[in-house]
């Protein structure tokens, strides 16, 4: 959807800002009577170096905003993935966020939240007015972090990390094969060598070798002309009589693509009514797209890992399910599903 600068849709306009991932943070300082006070914020960045300045916005409408207005220091910490609730917690009308809440004052008395993946202690550097908003820069005077994983954000729900990781990570000495559901107005992408060997998504192994599999994929798509953009995980599986594993990811079009024909290999768009599901190269890449065409018409994505018992499915927020194949629904008009990637 897109909006005129005199006519916005606010509604419209939240949700695109929603399309961009961010970590999640909980702000802190003391008030003028000294006590702590904090709020959750994801509206938060570095801005330099030298000297080393990050900022972040609070609303004025916020229960704390006369604290931050005035504050000469703070803290941001920064939250990891099992810190869901304290997100939540300094996010809503609590009376006292801090209670049953571990944590120590640092240099300046702001505190620092326990399990927090990183902490930046600040004076307060300047203010500026920003609409309804106020930009706060700080000047860092001291900072920690740690090795958990991050709590991510993304469409207004907490994005879990974990199993991309701990894939990634479990798969690090097997031959790894890197794919990608690539997405352009309703349509995706697949390539093939011949008819004998069957369409696939685009991936590593279709690319010369020499190359770790990244770069493989990514030299794939610029010898195909497309230019790609990648986004989340979305599958873990290893496709029978093959001694590799696939990770495959969505991702979308920088620019349009019409399809193209180099070096023995054939690369087109299908819609979902046109899916060659006959001539697809295996099973698990039949059950995959088919379950990404089901997921994209309900706009509620998760990630696949192959397993004995069938695979599980585990949605970028909530337990995993069992994933049992079936006929995705038809995607209806475009705009319906206009959000996917």
């Amino acid at each position: 959807m897109t909006g005129n600068l005199g006519d916005i849709d606010l509604r419209a306009l939240r949700q695109t800002l929603g399309c961009f991932v961010t970590g999640v943070t909980v702000v802190t300082a003391l008030d003028g009577a000294g006590a702590p006070r904090g709020f959750t914020a994801n509206s938060f960045t570095s801005v330099s170096l030298e000297p080393p300045l990050i900022l972040f916005c609070i609303g004025k409408n916020a229960g704390s905003f006369d604290t931050f207005r005035t504050c000469g220091s703070f803290a941001v910490n920064i939250l990891s993935e099992s810190q869901r609730e304290i997100s939540n917690r300094f996010a809503g009308k609590v009376a006292d966020r801090f209670a049953q809440i571990g944590w120590q004052p640092g240099q300046s008395g702001a505190p620092l939240l326990e399990g927090a993946l990183g902490w930046l202690e600040c004076t307060t550097e300047e203010r500026i007015d920003a609409g309804d908003h106020v930009i706060v820069v700080g000047r860092v005077i001291a900072f920690r972090s740690g090795g958990d994983r991050p709590l991510g954000y993304f469409r207004g729900a907490y994005v879990n990390f974990g199993l991309e990781q701990k894939a990634l990570y479990d798969l690090r000495d097997h031959k790894l094969v890197i794919g990608c559901i690539a997405q352009q107005a309703g349509q995706i992408m697949l390539c093939r060598r011949s008819r004998e060997e069957g369409w696939t998504v685009p991936n590593s192994a279709l690319a010369p070798s020499g190359q770790n599999p990244k770069g493989a994929l990514q030299s794939l798509f610029d010898r195909l002309g497309a230019d790609i953009k990648f986004s989340f995980l979305f599958s873990v599986f290893s496709p029978p009589g093959e001694d590799s594993e696939y990770v495959v990811y969505r991702g979308g079009f920088g620019t349009p693509w019409q399809g193209a024909n180099v070096e023995g290999l054939e690369a087109r768009l299908f819609a979902f009514a046109e899916m060659p599901w006959q001539e697809i190269k295996s099973r698990q890449v039949s059950n995959m797209l088919r379950r990404y065409w089901q997921e994209r018409a309900s706009a509620r994505f998760g990630i696949y890992v192959d397993s004995p018992d069938g695979g599980q499915v585990a949605a970028l927020d909530g337990p995993p399910s069992s994933w049992q194949k079936a006929d995705p629904p038809r995607p209806g008009k475009e705009g319906a599903v206009s959000h996917e990637v």
